[in-house]
């Protein structure tokens, strides 16, 4: 009887002490991306042991048009500001709910470019005491990358993480302990941008570029090959290897990723052409609205796909749907929570 009572105490003992060193383990954290057309957030419990998400708590996203203000005066203008800080506010009213024990904030393309991108980001910083980084290209490949393998659940050494934004794109793959990011400078913002400039419409009048001509199309195809003519051999090679898979997140083909999560260039191709010369009210009658400008953007994310699959040599891609841009891979990147 005494040692069975002994032995209770160990256990039990045992046990306690291994949940006190799991519950020490964990952190909430509140991650926030600012891109250049949506903004993120993502509250969870991260496992800094093992430096993975333990449970998600909430997450949210707002549509804010950041890169496309930029147009006029190459800087982000009083009423666009006042958007973003209204968001941000209300983000953290919810996520407050949940006790993070900090937050922090990514700023992406959009910051990159702007002529007040750094006076913004320490406005944010001083009025809802939340740290923002104007992260590089490179660094944003990184957290595409550690977003997609965790969510995904991926080998990280035969994974190639596509990223596909509203201002750029990345390509990453890990080599080591590096993480090697291709920069393309285009995004679907950037390509509907050079598409209304092609049919010769204002941005500012014009929301849609539809109807698109096939000689448009075309136009812009090549407007967005010529931009990432400078693919690193290294990087075609690996895309060729069967073992590599490209994964996919972002603001990838939406026509198909309603009912696809793989798709291949031929999908891409044939969507596009379908697409091709329709009006706004054709495709919103031919396709299901799955968002509200999707009819503005359907051609648009198809055209800028197959660019980059066809210049990069991709046949086949992989979607990875995440909560919030790359807060997922924020989350467990300790370098920023130090």
């Amino acid at each position: 009887m005494k040692s069975f009572f002994l032995i209770s105490i160990f256990s039990f003992s045992f046990i306690y002490s291994h949940l006190k060193t799991t519950h020490e383990d964990l952190v909430c954290r509140a991650a926030i991306d600012i891109g250049s057309g949506k903004i993120g957030i993502l509250v969870a419990e991260v496992n800094t042991k093992t430096n993975k998400i333990a449970r998600v708590l909430f997450s949210d996203i707002a549509k804010l048009p950041l890169r496309l203000s930029l147009e006029k005066t190459g800087e982000f203008n009083e009423e666009i500001q006042k958007k973003l800080l209204k968001t941000l506010q209300e983000f953290k009213k919810k996520a407050s709910v949940y006790c993070p024990q900090s937050y922090f904030a990514i700023a992406t393309e959009a910051f990159r470019l702007s002529k007040n991108g750094k006076e913004v980001a320490d406005k944010i910083h001083e009025e809802f005491d939340i740290p923002v980084a104007i992260i590089s290209q490179k660094e944003e490949g990184a957290l595409g990358f550690l977003t997609a393998v965790s969510i995904a659940e991926l080998d990280p050494e035969n994974a190639i993480v596509y990223d596909q934004g509203g201002g750029s794109f990345q390509m990453t793959y890990k080599e080591g302990d590096s993480y090697i990011t291709y920069e393309g400078k285009v995004g679907k913002v950037v390509s509907k941008l050079k598409l209304l400039e092609i049919q010769k419409k204002d941005f500012e009048e014009s929301f849609s570029p539809n109807p698109v001509s096939k000689a448009e199309a075309t136009q812009g195809i090549k407007w967005v090959q010529d931009q990432i003519a400078d693919i690193p051999e290294t990087l075609l090679q690996k895309i060729k290897i069967n073992s590599f898979r490209v994964k996919g997140i972002g603001a990838h083909p939406q026509v198909i990723l309603a009912k696809h999560a793989t798709y291949d260039i031929h999908n891409v191709s044939s969507h596009l052409e379908k697409m091709v010369d329709l009006t706004d009210a054709s495709i919103i009658s031919t396709y299901p609205p799955i968002s509200s400008d999707f009819h503005a953007t359907a051609l648009v994310e198809l055209m800028l796909t197959y660019s980059v699959m066809d210049q990069f040599g991709i046949q086949t891609i992989d979607y990875v749907p995440t909560l919030g841009g790359n807060t997922s891979g924020l989350l467990i990147s300790q370098k920023y929570w130090e």
